[in-house]
């Protein structure tokens, strides 16, 4: 191995998906085809990247809601 963890396959879970670090790690992740858990606090933004994940082929769950809100993250 070349120092790399092997996500194909893996369920990886991305907060703060729906923009910035994290839609770009969400797209680099499912490329590598991991099985994503992504979330995001804005229902449109998220919208937009489940259709891009989709076009990439990648398997996932998206959630719209605030991770800091335990209540809802357990829920």
């Amino acid at each position: 191995m070349d120092g790399h963890a092997d996500v194909a396959g893996r369920v990886v879970v991305v907060t703060g998906a729906s923009r910035g670090i994290g839609r770009g790690l969400a797209h680099h992740l499912a490329k590598k085809g991991a099985r994503l858990v992504v979330t995001g606090r804005k229902p449109a933004h998220l919208d937009a990247l489940r259709g891009e994940l989709d076009a990439l082929g990648a398997d996932h769950l998206a959630l719209a809601f605030d991770v800091a809100d335990r209540d809802a993250a357990f829920a």
